[in-house]
């Protein structure tokens, strides 16, 4: 069976950042639009009181969630200046490849709660990528 990879992410915006925070999310969405055809759903989503974010993305299997890791580091990094990873909290869905499984190690490490399901029964009519 095809199954997806789904990661979500939930994360505090610095108070009087939500502008920041949707401005760099725009370009984010235009570099991973752009670059990676495989990426199935790639969503931010924000609180209407502009203090909390989470970031939704589908993808057909882990390796395309390693090389979108890879393609937005640098944004990753700046975000920093706007959000609050104090309370960020991370949730996976799926089948981890290597390269990913050290991802959320290092996030774990970090002091980051990863929560990692993998499936155990369902269906998905996904498209093969």
């Amino acid at each position: 069976m095809n199954e997806p990879f789904i990661f979500i992410n939930t994360y505090a915006i610095k108070p009087g950042r939500a502008a920041d925070y949707e401005k760099v999310c725009r370009k984010v969405v235009e570099i991973a639009d752009a670059n990676e055809p495989r990426l199935l759903h790639f969503g931010f989503y924000i609180n209407e009181e502009g203090t909390e974010g989470t970031t939704v993305q589908v993808h057909p299997d882990a390796d395309s969630m390693a090389f979108h890791m890879q393609l937005v580091a640098e944004h990753i990094n700046q975000a920093r200046e706007y959000l609050d990873f104090s309370t960020m909290s991370v949730q996976v869905y799926g089948k981890l490849s290597d390269a990913v499984l050290d991802q959320m190690r290092q996030l774990a490490g970090s002091g980051v709660p990863v929560t990692i399901r993998t499936q155990s029964s369902g269906f998905n009519r996904l498209p093969a990528l």
